[in-house]
Order: C-alpha cells, then structure tokens, then sequence
C-alpha cells in the first residue's frame, strides 16, 4: 500500500489549495486526503471538493484562554446558530456600523479569511459555514434557537479563572452602561434560564422581568464600581466604547478606580 506524506497533503491544504488540487497534485484519493487531514484537528465538508476557507475552526474545542472565554461570551450574547432547510447548520453574528471594528477583531482571531457581509438591515455579520465549529459551539451551550433557552456556563465549558472574560464578553454584547441624573447605570437583558444563575454569582443585581426576557439592573455606585472592576480587572479585550463610558464618567468625577 502506497503511504502519503501526512506533512505535505496539510502543508497543500494550508497553503490554500482545495482538496481536488491536493488529489491531482499528490496522486491520492478523496478520502486518504480526508483521513490525514481529520488527524491534523482539520475537518474539511466532504461536500465541499473545493475548500473556500482555512481558519482555526477547532478554537473553541476547550476555553483555555482569555480570549476564547470572551468571544464565547461575546457569541452567547450576539451570535446564533441558524438551520437550513435541509437540516444543515452554520454559525451567523451580526453588528451594528458603529461596532464594525469589534466584530474584524474577532474575524482575525479566527483567521477567517472571508470579509463581513453587510444586510439590508444595515448590520455587519460574519457568517461560517463550518459543522466542526458548529458543534464545538453547541457542545459549550451556543444551540440553535437560543434566545430563550441560553444557560449560565459551567465549570467545565468555562473555567472559573476565566468567568470574568466570559461575562465582559456577554456584557459587550447584551449589556448596556449609560449615564444618567449624574449616576452610571448598567443593565443586561438575558433567557431566565441564564439570569438566575448570573444572580447567584453577582447578588447586586437586580431582576426584572420583561416577559420572557429578564433585565438585569445595577444602580448603586458601589456595586457599579465593583462591576466595573470585575469586568475590566487583567482584561486584554473588551468593546471600546462600552469601557470608555466607564471611564469618562470615572475621569470627570476625578475618581482614581480607573484601572490602567
């Protein structure tokens, strides 16, 4: 039996050529090159012969750093998993204009080399087609049809060390910070079935229900402060201009919270 070399058939496919290329060029089949591929951590739709995207759709197998626990928390917030007709899933998050940068942070991080597709709605989405990190995404609670059945992380999908950037992640996403009467004033919508759980952890919110949508709400100084600096505490990612009201307000008030 003939052996392939394993480095070169993934070097090809890195490289960017498409399955079909890799089998002209190294005189194998579909499936060998499937096979080796899937033993790199590489899944390639066998439907797809000629492969459009390389990225790292493998990122979110385990949340092991800052910066997945935050664009996890960032997609349970603002990302969905769509069905086709046909049953087929894929994955869709969408921005408005002034966010567009945010959302390029993100496409980078996933090495997705397609660009952001603008809607009639005037939004900004990436949109992936990719059943590898589909499932990876449901196995960590992101399901199709979400909105109303979104769960609290666990320990296991997001490790306690990390919980802070899952939370700015959600926070940049369904959150809201505005001032008002001279205060600050912080809200986060969420599924019941994720808001009784986030209650458990942070005690100094208070829930109201808009019907099947919770609000989460701050409105004393202090526990906004003490959000504040959970959130923002050794943090290497968050959305701009959500932070900055923050610390304008903090700036103006000659408050010495802010952290650097």
């Amino acid at each position: 039996m003939r052996k392939f070399n394993h480095e070169e058939i993934t070097k090809d496919f890195k490289s960017g050529l498409s399955t079909k290329e890799i089998i002209k060029k190294r005189k194998c089949s579909l499936q060998t090159v499937h096979n080796i591929l899937n033993k790199q951590g590489i899944t390639v739709d066998r439907k797809d012969v000629r492969r459009k995207h390389f990225f790292k759709d493998n990122i979110f197998e385990k949340i092991d750093t800052q910066e997945k626990a935050y664009w996890l928390g960032f997609i349970a917030a603002d990302g969905c998993i769509p069905e086709m007709a046909t049953g087929r899933k894929y994955f869709s998050i969408g921005v408005a204009k002034k966010d567009i940068c945010h959302l390029e942070k993100f496409r980078e991080f996933l090495g997705y080399p397609d660009s952001l597709k603008l809607k009639k709605n005037g939004c900004y989405y990436l949109i992936i087609n990719n059943m590898k990190f589909v499932n990876d995404l449901i196995n960590l609670g992101i399901h199709p049809r979400k909105s109303l059945i979104l769960t609290f992380p666990t320990q296991k999908e997001v490790p306690s060390e990390l919980l802070s950037h899952f939370i700015r992640g959600y926070f940049d996403g369904d959150g809201s910070v505005y001032e008002r009467k001279n205060y600050l004033r912080i809200s986060i919508c969420s599924a019941k079935t994720f808001s009784d759980k986030f209650c458990c952890n942070f005690d100094y919110f208070k829930k109201q229900t808009a019907g099947k949508i919770d609000r989460l709400c701050i409105n004393k100084a202090k526990n906004i402060e003490k959000f504040y600096k959970y959130l923002y505490n050794n943090s290497t990612i968050w959305l701009e201009r959500k932070r900055n009201i923050f610390e304008n307000f903090y700036l103006e008030k000659g408050s010495e919270i802010i952290i650097s």
